[in-house]
């Protein structure tokens, strides 16, 4: 197999800047000089094809009809979280109707020769005390062991992040954690040391109101207009005004913003850019405030365990397309993936736990579901790719492996060591997932969609070849997962908007949503406290 010589690093390097629709072309031309062998691998997605049936209707002919109280559409975190919620108060008559051939939303996994892999989400940070539902359902399921005669609650160590928990790629050398420090002027360190200062403050700041100013989940924090109002300004423009100007730092913030929202720092409402630093205080026996639970599946882990009591009300391969009203009934229509047929689900209460972009297109005779704004609802696009490697990677100077490993300045953000929380650490090959945000003004969604195998690897290869030189003859195949709707983009002048509050309030008091949507951040503490939130307003109706 070839080696690189200087002449032919150089131009790799120019070959990984040239603009991504002609990547491949570039790929194919580097695989030609450096690799003697082909990349193998599967795309996979989202259903979109199907989903995009919305668009054509009417459907076939209704050839069942299912009698049930309660239907949820959509079975990701929050339509989970509901179907729990509503069996924790003994109702167990409804359904979960979903589009995908298996439940979990952005949380689903994978599995090969190697172990399990995330296809997205994949942490959970420690929770703060005052998440107390949160935190009795990781007891519920013995990620809290146990609690001390103080409250504190002691963690399962099987399922907190093992070290070494994280690592940065910065001036040649693999550092510990992903704040910049390695080579850094003093001047940037120094910035660096007064941001962390000022969110640490911002962190237990309270309103006129008593309220966190940030904190989980969203509609829980102050509504103090002298935090509010951050909402107006990106986080770019916040970080200016208040003379943070270290590109290290502003990197940093970009990477936080890019990792949690899919929105770069020039995008990023000000508020959801802080709530990433502030919202949480976790407190534990045997924890630290910033520490994460993981699992090599991601929180797959997590949705399995939602999913436990919800198995027999999961109908997986059901696109729903038509929401009716008829007299004092609600008539839910689907078109079953699997025979092509139509079902109607017949209820008196809906709970929409689905993305807006899927509610937008289905038909419907209720003007206040059919007329709703879901122009504000915008969404980045992901490539979540997983690596399988042999276990012989040559690393660079500085920090071993990692479970979260993060290269500076680099267009991706970085990859996942998917076997890190392993016992054996010792297997001959490994998962390494790979995180890459697209922004759509350079590739636009139908382009993400429309793009092969090989270009698609070429954007990991270039990217990753800069910290592993021989990964070309270690990687044994490359399956990317791309997420066209990954998540909502907390703009500026999003999260607190009038739209967006609008969007969340209930229709005759027997339709409700519940999603990660309808409060601007899509992570997995939004996604459960939406599911609850939804069925305590449907109880509350009820009464």
């Amino acid at each position: 197999m070839s080696t690189f010589s200087r002449k032919k690093f150089i131009l790799f390097i120019l070959l990984g800047i040239i603009a991504i629709p002609v990547i491949g072309y570039a790929y194919q031309f580097i695989k030609k000089l450096f690799f003697n062998k082909t990349i193998t691998g599967e795309i996979k997605s989202a259903s979109y094809k199907i989903g995009h049936l919305l668009w054509k209707t009417p459907f076939k002919k209704i050839t069942k009809i299912h009698q049930t109280k309660i239907v949820i559409i959509g079975s990701g975190i929050s339509g989970l979280s509901a179907g729990r919620a509503l069996m924790d108060k003994g109702e167990t008559d409804f359904v979960i109707l979903e589009l995908e051939n298996a439940a979990g939303g952005n949380s689903r996994y994978g599995e090969n020769q190697a172990g399990r892999y995330p296809f997205g989400a994949h942490y959970l940070p420690i929770p703060s005390p005052d998440m107390k539902e949160l935190i009795s359902f990781l007891k519920e399921v013995n990620v809290i062991e146990s609690f001390t005669e103080t409250g504190l609650p002691i963690y399962n160590e099987q399922y907190l992040c093992a070290a070494p928990e994280d690592r940065l790629y910065i001036n040649g050398h693999w550092q510990s954690g992903l704040v910049p420090d390695f080579g850094l002027p003093d001047e940037d360190k120094i910035q660096i040391q007064k941001f962390h200062a000022l969110t640490d403050a911002l962190k237990y700041a309270k309103g006129k109101d008593g309220l966190y100013a940030f904190t989980f989940p969203l509609n829980a924090s102050s509504q103090d207009t002298s935090f509010i109002e951050l909402d107006a300004i990106t986080m770019k423009e916040y970080l200016i005004k208040n003379k943070f100007t270290s590109e290290y730092l502003i990197w940093y913030v970009d990477y936080c913003c890019k990792d949690d929202y899919g929105t770069s720092v020039e995008e990023t409402s000000a508020w959801a850019g802080l709530h990433y630093f502030c919202a949480r205080r976790g407190t534990a026996a045997n924890a630290e405030e910033h520490d994460v639970l993981t699992w090599p599946e991601g929180n797959g882990w997590l949705m399995n365990q939602l999913k436990v009591k919800n198995t027999s009300h999961i109908y997986t391969g059901q696109l729903v397309y038509q929401v009716d009203k008829i007299e004092d009934e609600y008539q839910v229509v689907s078109l079953n993936v699997a025979t092509g047929e139509a079902e109607q689900w017949s209820c008196s209460k809906i709970i929409f736990a689905c993305p807006q972009f899927v509610t937008a297109h289905i038909k419907t005779n209720i003007p206040e579901l059919k007329n709703r704004n879901y122009k504000p609802f915008t969404y980045s696009s992901w490539m979540v790719g997983n690596l399988l490697v042999k276990n012989e990677l040559i690393e660079k100077g500085g920090v071993a492996l990692s479970w979260d490993n993060v290269i500076y300045k680099s267009a991706s953000l970085g990859y996942v060591n998917s076997n890190a929380q392993h016992l054996h650490r010792h297997q001959p090959y490994l998962n390494l997932t790979y995180y890459y945000v697209f922004d759509d003004k350079n590739v636009s969604r139908k382009k993400l969609l429309q793009m092969n195998h090989s270009e698609l690897t070429a954007i990991m290869m270039n990217d990753l070849m800069h910290v592993y030189g021989d990964l070309d003859k270690q990687l044994v195949r490359y399956d990317p997962f791309i997420w066209g709707h990954a998540m909502t983009k907390p703009l500026k002048g999003f999260i607190w908007s009038n739209d967006k509050a609008h969007a969340a309030q209930p229709i005759h008091n027997n339709i409700y949503f519940a999603h990660t949507d309808l409060s601007g951040i899509s992570v997995f503490e939004e996604g459960f406290y939406q599911g609850i939130h939804a069925v305590n307003e449907l109880f509350r109706d009820i009464k």
